[in-house]
């Protein structure tokens, strides 16, 4: 995670969106600063071997996730001292009930995490963060409180498979793979959580990326295409937009019914850009975009 944009973003949202946004914000931004203060990322990163140009390219081509080839080898200590950290973080800030608080802060997470098939993680986490909210239901948590503690091992997952990304997107580079069309993570294999469409690019003009929040990759994607389904049908495919927000949008496809959440950067656009703080700034897209009559009530369609 870049920590100097993450912080640019922010203070740039703290002077235009309103307090309650502004405390989504400030309360991830403690979050991620209680993962680096507990090092959750370990010696992951360090130690993963990424496979050659040639290898990450043909495995990029057969739209392959490069660690389900080539595992992240995880710290299971370091993921446990990940999850407690940022869990008392989350419950000193007030972020849950007390019975949501005594549920998570009662785990003992280094057996929790011990007892998960951990290598899963390292080759594809999203699998074992299914896994392991089933477990945690196993173990007597409700449904919502497993849901919460996924997410949570999911923020501590992240710290550990962002430098071995990090190391698949320069070998991607190298073998010169751009533009290869892929719906899912080239890296971990998650959805994108994300779009953005501006400058930049290996194409002309605006472009389309996508980004992972599982592993913190971005890579290029069609900017006339579902990322859900593939769908290149453009009459089927929409961008709607709450009034008076241009700059984030919701892409929706008819085909199959879903949607992407979208950071539009028109030109002269010099606004500090970080994926992580935009996921946090269009949460309120996703209740937007799960309302039955949003289409014809709360937002509006636009042109791409």
């Amino acid at each position: 995670m870049n920590n100097k944009a993450a912080k640019l973003a922010a203070e740039h949202y703290g002077k235009t969106l309103d307090e309650v946004e502004v405390s989504r914000i400030d309360f991830f931004m403690s979050l991620w600063a209680a993962l680096d203060g507990a090092d959750a990322a370990g010696q992951t990163a360090a130690g993963y071997e990424v496979p050659p140009a040639e290898r990450v390219a043909a495995l990029s081509e057969a739209e392959i996730p490069v660690f389900s080839n080539a595992p992240v080898k995880i710290d299971a200590e370091a993921l446990a001292r990940g999850m407690s950290a940022v869990i008392a973080r989350a419950a000193e800030l007030g972020g849950f009930d007390a019975e949501m608080a005594a549920a998570l802060t009662g785990v003992n997470w280094d057996d929790a995490i011990a007892a998960s098939d951990v290598a899963l993680a390292g080759k594809k986490p999203m699998e074992y963060l299914a896994a392991f909210a089933e477990q945690l239901v196993d173990g007597g948590m409700t449904e919502l409180q497993a849901q919460m503690g996924q997410l949570f091992a999911s923020l501590a997952l992240r710290w550990q498979l962002e430098g071995p990304a990090e190391a698949v997107a320069r070998a991607r580079k190298k073998a010169k793979v751009f533009y290869d069309h892929q719906m899912h993570c080239p890296a971990c294999g998650g959805d994108a959580a994300l779009a953005r469409v501006g400058e930049g690019g290996s194409g002309d003009g605006r472009n389309k990326t996508l980004w992972c929040a599982q592993c913190g990759t971005s890579w290029e994607f069609d900017r006339i295409r579902c990322p859900r389904c593939g769908t290149r049908n453009q009459g089927n495919l929409h961008y709607f937009n709450i009034e008076g927000d241009e700059g984030h949008r919701i892409g929706t496809c008819d085909e199959c019914g879903s949607y992407i959440r979208a950071r539009f950067a028109g030109e002269g656009d010099n606004a500090p850009y970080s994926p992580e703080v935009e996921d946090v700034v269009m949460a309120r897209l996703d209740a937007v975009a799960m309302d039955p009559s949003f289409a014809g009530g709360s937002a509006k369609r636009t042109g791409e």
